[in-house]
Formats: C-alpha cells, structure tokens, sequence
C-alpha cells in the first residue's frame, strides 16, 4: 500500500516507444533483494488499463523485464479499395506506388468535387498568373509584351534582323568591331590603329629609337676562331666552305677549340688497325696465307699480288680434259675429232616428232638428208657455204615438203638449217556426243548431264562407258564448245544451262525464265583455250519448285561438243 510520504512520477514516451507511469518509494519497498527502490509500472502502446503490460526496470541489466499482465491486441490486415487500388500498391502489408502514364499528376476532378485520381492537367489546374494561348495572344504589344525588334541604322551596319533573328552582317577581312579611333561614338567594324594597341606594343619608330640598348641586343660577331668556321651575311649565321674529307675536331694533342682538319690515327677508335698493325699479324687469325698458284693452275691463272686473272691462251682452244688416255687435269688446247658426238645432232627435230635430225653428218663423214634426199661426193666449204656436187630430188612424201636450192652450173648450196620437213597444221579435232534418252533434275540443284552415245570423235574425246559427261582435250589449242538442252514443259522459275571446265570453274552459262507454254530450249557457246588432259562437261539447273525433264528430243537435245579451232 501506498502511504502518505510516496509520490507519483509519469513519465511519457523516454525511450520513445511506450508510456510509463512511475511509483517511487522513499522507503525500502519489501520488494526482495536487489530491489532498487524503484517500482515501475509500464502501460504498453498496445495495452489498454483494463488489459496492461506490467514491466519492471532491471538496473543491473539495463534492460525492461515482464512481470505481469497480457500482451496487447492486433489489428485487423490492410486492404485497398477501388479508388485507392488505381493509386497504389498492396505487396503483403507493404504500400507502394502504381505506375502511370507519362506527364499525369494526382489530382481532384475538373470543375467538381471528388476523390483524385492520376490525369493530365488542364487550364483549370494552372493559376490565374499562367495565360493560355487566346489570353497571351489578346495582350498585343501592350505590356508585359514589347513591340517587334527593328534595327537602328547604326545597328544595321553590324547586325542584320530575319523575322525577329538577329545574326551578323559579313565584314571586310582584318576588321574589328570597335569605338572610334578618336573622340566618342557608336562602336563599328573597322581597321586597328596604334592608339588601339596596349603602350607595351612598340610602333616601328620606337623600336628603331632603342637601338641597342635594353631591351635589344647588340649585332651578332663572328670572333676569328669562330669566322675559320662560320660566315656571317647581316645578322644570318651559316657555314663556311671547307676542303675535302675534314672534320669539325679538337686538336690532334692538347686542349684547344675545335677547327676543320684530317683525320688522324689518333682520332680513330682502338679497334682500327693501322698498316704497321695490321702487317704485324702476318698469316694468324683473323688473317689468312697469302694465296699461290700450282704449277698446273699457273699455266691458265695469274696471280698479282693477290689479285687472280686469267693468262691469255692461242686462238680456239677450250680448258678440257686430256684428248685421250686416262683422266687429267685439264688445259687450254684445240678440240679433236674426238671431243665431238658421233651421234646425230639431237638438236634438229623432224617437225613430225622424229628425234632424226632434218641434215646430219654419218660416221663416215657422208652428208645424209632425212625422207631420200642423198647427197654424195666431196664437200667444199666456199665463204661459209656448203657446196655439194650434186643432189637427188627426193621421193615426195605426204604431208610434207623439201626445201632446197640448186646454183646454175647444177651445184646445190646448203645455205640454211632445215628441218625434213614442212607439215601444215592440221585443225579440226573434235566429238560430238549426245544422250537417247530423258534426263531427271531435282529443282535447284546444278546436274551434270551424261552422254551414251556419239556422232563423231576424231581424237578419242570423249568415252561412252566411263566418265561419259566428259568431252576431254587430247590436242592442245583453241577450242569452239557448244550445246544444247530442252527442258520439259512447265512455266515456272528459271532454265540455266553452265559449261564446266574441270568440274569446277564455270566458263560459259546461259540462263532464261521459263516458257510459258510448252518446252524451254536453251543453247550455249564459248571459246577456251584447252590443255591437253583438261575437260569439259554441260550441266542443267532450274527452279520449277519439282522434278523436272531434260528432254531428249532427235538431233538436237541434249546436245554437246567441241571443236579446235586454232
């Protein structure tokens, strides 16, 4: 119980959470040990004093303890309304913001009471001060606007005005936009003069009128070591001519200002060798013995100090082996009999491929001509032609022709290399193949067209069991390729008809929208220059969307060959 000498204490909201309401006793409460005297009665936030939550203050834990009562109540979970939804969010208990469309604000209903939603603003919104465009428009010039901008004469000398921008007027060049050069007045473009410049600037008088005096210099000399080196042309610094091969050096001994002069050992790093030096080394590395010639060597070497050459030796003789015996150093001597091939001369072909020679000398010294031409008797070398005594007009052979010449007392001159014969170039190698039957193609898809059958080949072009697309090259030269494709009717996509060199390289290609109506027949050329063993073949290719024919059709479809032309 409470007695008179206890007072109360209410102490609101301390720890900024609950209210407390303090009995303090002046008289040791019989509490229990540990008692500080204090009894502290707290009301919580939640409680009500029909229902409270009794605490007491520990001290020695600095902390509130329960010691009687029942906790609080709760209350029921937040929800939003149709209104508030369009505004906000509910996540949970936790509130947020609905997204809105760009430039709305929240704001009441236009001209009526009610709850705000998110809108535009409208003219209603916006303070008497703000004037709309029908408000702004009625004012005039009359303030707060002002009447339009016109340009004083003055002004227009500088600026110029389009409708109400004002830009710059083009200016003479080197032209500043200034006040008058002397006395008062509008500013205008004009040149600078002197008084225009800052007292620092120096016109040309004054600058002449210092002279050599502070701040200026006085006139560059050349000192006489200095002019050994240099010239001086008015106040320009250049250098003076020296003789050939010196250098800019200090002196060869001593201390002293550099002049042009030779070089000397002195001036040469140490790894330079001077001849004394360089003698001294005589034959060890890094030099070598001085080189000398063997007997043998010296009967076609010369030898100059060091410098070898070649001895000078008689008219026609060759460096060779020995004219007969065993092996031998060679020397200079004139051939033999023996140093010539017994052979005909492998160097003159017959124009058909025979490695005989067209004219050739036997083992017996006898003049032979290829294909009957016999010549016999002595033969006479006269100013670098060879006289015959007399030739047998040979036997004619096809395909080729003999040339000769016979002088008037019968005697026949041998005066060119011939070859045995002339053979004309023969053209015209050449097939012609084609396929008896129809030939499927996938829709685009590039196939190479085969052949089972020939109209003519003349030079093994083309084989009708293997690699039968082919028409192979057996003659080089230059070759006329042609052929020839009917597709079977259908008007859709393209037709294209492609000659392939090698089974890659496309060297001619024909290409047309489809017919129509009926077939589409397409035809292709082409000149190439064949090497032998290099093939050719047609290939088809269209886009009808289906299967398609190439149809064969008597004579002309599918169609190809090849021809040489040169």
């Amino acid at each position: 119980m409470l007695e008179a000498r206890e007072r109360f204490a209410i102490l609101t909201d301390i720890w900024n959470k609950f209210r407390s309401l303090s009995l303090i006793s002046y008289k040791t409460p019989d509490i229990g040990p540990g008692d500080d005297g204090f009894l502290w009665i707290d009301i919580g936030v939640d409680g009500t004093p029909e229902n409270p939550i009794w605490k007491m203050w520990d001290e020695a834990a600095r902390t509130w303890r329960q010691i009687g009562g029942s906790g609080g109540s709760s209350h029921p979970p937040v929800t939003l309304d149709g209104d508030a939804d369009d505004i906000l969010t509910l996540n949970g208990q936790q509130i947020g913001l609905q997204s809105q469309a760009a430039n709305q604000v929240l704001a009441s209903p236009n001209a009526s009471s009610g709850k705000p939603t998110f809108r535009s603003l409208v003219v209603n919104d916006l303070p008497p001060e703000v004037l709309t465009e029908a408000e702004h428009t009625a004012i005039g010039n009359a303030a707060p606007h002002h009447a339009p901008v016109t340009l004083s004469s003055a002004a227009d000398a500088v600026l110029q005005l389009s409708g109400q921008q004002l830009d710059l007027d083009s200016q003479a060049a080197n032209q500043v936009f200034a006040s008058p050069a002397s006395g008062s007045g509008q500013p205008a473009f004009r040149s600078l003069s002197v008084a225009d410049l800052p007292t620092e600037v120096l016109t040309e008088a004054e600058h002449t009128a210092i002279g050599n005096n502070a701040p200026h210099h006085a006139p560059v000399t050349l000192t006489t070591e200095a002019d050994g080196l240099l010239q001086l042309s008015g106040q320009q610094i250049d250098l003076d001519a020296q003789s050939a091969n010196q250098v800019l050096a200090g002196p060869t001994s001593g201390s002293a200002k550099p002049t042009f002069r030779a070089l000397t050992i002195g001036d040469l790093p140490s790894e330079v060798l001077t001849e004394t030096e360089h003698t001294a080394i005589g034959n060890n590395a890094p030099h070598h013995a001085p080189v000398t010639l063997a007997s043998d060597a010296d009967a076609f070497l010369a030898l100059s100090g060091q410098q070898i050459s070649l001895d000078n030796q008689n008219p026609n003789t060759v460096l060779a082996g020995p004219a007969s015996g065993g092996a031998a150093k060679p020397t200079f001597r004139a051939l033999t009999a023996t140093d010539l091939p017994t052979h005909k001369h492998s160097s003159l072909m017959a124009s058909d491929g025979d490695p005989d020679p067209a004219v050739y000398c036997d083992a017996s010294g006898r003049l032979e001509v290829d294909y009957g031409m016999d010549v016999t008797g002595a033969l006479t070398i006269t100013a670098g032609y060879i006289s015959l005594p007399e030739i047998a007009t040979p036997a004619p052979v096809a395909d080729r022709a003999l040339l000769y010449a016979a002088d008037t007392n019968t005697r026949t001159n041998l005066f060119a290399r011939m070859s045995d014969a002339i053979r004309p170039v023969t053209l015209g190698q050449g097939a012609r193949v084609y396929h008896n039957a129809n030939i499927a193609l996938n829709s685009a898809t590039i196939t190479i067209l085969p052949f089972n059958s020939e109209r003519f080949d003349n030079d093994n072009i083309h084989d009708t069991t293997t690699n039968t697309s082919r028409l192979t090259c057996q003659t080089p030269g230059v070759y006329l390729i042609t052929g020839c494709v009917r597709f079977a009717a259908n008007a859709t996509g393209q037709r294209q008809i492609h000659i392939l060199l090698n089974g890659s390289t496309i060297i001619a290609l024909t290409r047309a929208n489809a017919a129509a109506s009926g077939e589409t027949d397409l035809t292709i050329t082409t000149i190439y220059s064949l090497a032998a063993g290099n093939y050719v073949e047609l290939a088809a290719w269209h886009n009808s969307g289906a299967a398609l024919n190439v149809v064969y059709a008597s004579a002309f479809s599918p169609e190809f060959a090849m021809i040489r032309i040169g």
